[in-house]
């Protein structure tokens, strides 16, 4: 028998999976995203928390042992944020989240997912993310100025989630929530209607999912939740990095699977990615060991009263979302140019404030506009004579 050569060994022990304190560690690195997102979809839209943790725990824990390496499981962030600030249904959320992973599940498996995150311009994308990161916070803002006198219970949870990405070891947005959650029982412990783990979605609900929130959300997911993600596990992990038919194929198989049985819409993410790794996860490990806390999250919020998560404080929650807002519209700083930043201000401003088609179709026009502006005033002269 012959030795195995450098090469294999190294692919071999990078698809190994370890539990380590890293690991441990870089498991975390997402939550700044994943907890505030998830928490205020599910109190705002009534989807049942409990549900919710338990199906992105086992996607977690799935995610890490198909992939080997730290790839997150989120919200979709723009299914998430509109419904948020539109005051949505769960109904509709979860018609959104079955649109959306049925599309990418075929544009995966069909093999065009890379081709039209090419085609869709990454100022648009970005303007996508800006808007709806500023509905995040402008929502989470009117909570503080509707609730003026919880100013004292803002400040603490605030400095907490500042500090947190600083303090990767130490769980403080886990220990934000469950504050929230002893709070809400002390407030009302009383029996409260528990949202259900499943209900067929109305009329009303198809046309608001389908034709608002998937929509809006589709482009984010193939540039941010395929082909970028793609880009980086092929940084991170030379010659393992994940193809975009297998990413979108794996994004739209969790929504089609986890959506219509409790869970939230989700998707794969660079931010997430790189959150992960830059606190230290290497392998599917870091991943698997979220996906547990998940689990075991969900499990003991079978036990906790209904009237203690409908009670969550809203300072607290308002300050979740203004961070998670943040977080999202930040991305769109890595815009560059003037005319991919004129596009993206464009785009942003029209979700933020006149709804999603508006933003991103006059977005598309806008960069048209420009584009052809630009070949027209840079094309030269024709010769006379």
């Amino acid at each position: 028998m012959t030795a195995p050569d450098a090469a294999t060994v190294e692919a071999e022990d990078g698809r190994r999976l370890r539990f380590g304190p890293a690991e441990w560690s870089g498991g975390l690195g997402d939550l700044g995203t994943f907890l505030p997102v998830t928490v205020s979809l599910c109190l705002v839209c009534e989807l049942n928390l409990a549900a919710v943790m338990i199906w992105a725990g086992l996607l977690n824990a799935v995610t890490g042992l198909l992939f080997r390496q730290p790839i997150p499981v989120q919200p979709m962030k723009a299914i998430a944020a509109l419904a948020i600030a539109g005051g949505l249904t769960a109904g509709a959320v979860r018609t959104a989240g079955v649109g959306t992973g049925l599309v990418v599940l075929l544009l995966g498996v069909l093999g065009v997912a890379d081709r039209l995150g090419r085609w869709i311009p990454a100022a648009v994308v970005r303007g996508l993310q800006f808007g709806v990161g500023a509905a995040l916070a402008i929502r989470g803002g009117r909570w503080l100025l509707e609730d003026a006198a919880s100013f004292w219970l803002a400040a603490p949870v605030s400095a907490a989630v500042l500090l947190a990405p600083r303090w990767p070891r130490v769980p403080l947005l886990v220990i934000v929530v469950a504050a929230g959650l002893t709070a809400g029982a002390l407030v009302d412990g009383t029996a409260a209607p528990t949202p259900p783990f499943m209900a067929l979605p109305t009329e009303a609900e198809w046309r608001t999912g389908m034709l608002e929130l998937a929509p809006a959300q589709l482009p984010l997911t193939l540039l941010n939740s395929v082909v970028a993600v793609c880009l980086l596990s092929a940084d991170y992990f030379p010659g393992r990095g994940v193809s975009p038919g297998k990413m979108a194929s794996s994004v739209g198989a969790m929504n089609l699977l986890a959506v219509p049985l409790g869970g939230m819409p989700v998707c794969h993410g660079a931010g997430g990615l790189a959150a992960q790794y830059h606190f230290g996860a290497r392998t599917g490990g870091a991943v698997v060991l979220l996906g547990g806390m998940k689990i075991a999250a969900g499990l003991a919020l079978l036990l906790v009263p209904a009237g203690a998560i409908t009670a969550f404080p809203r300072p607290i929650l308002a300050v979740l979302l203004l961070a998670a807002g943040w977080r999202l519209a930040s991305a769109a700083g890595a815009m560059r140019g003037g005319t991919g930043v004129a596009v993206t201000v464009a785009t942003g401003a029209g979700v933020a404030f006149a709804g999603t088609l508006w933003g991103v179709g006059g977005g598309l026009l806008l960069w048209l506009a420009l584009r052809t502006t630009r070949r027209f005033v840079s094309r030269p002269p024709a010769e006379s004579g």
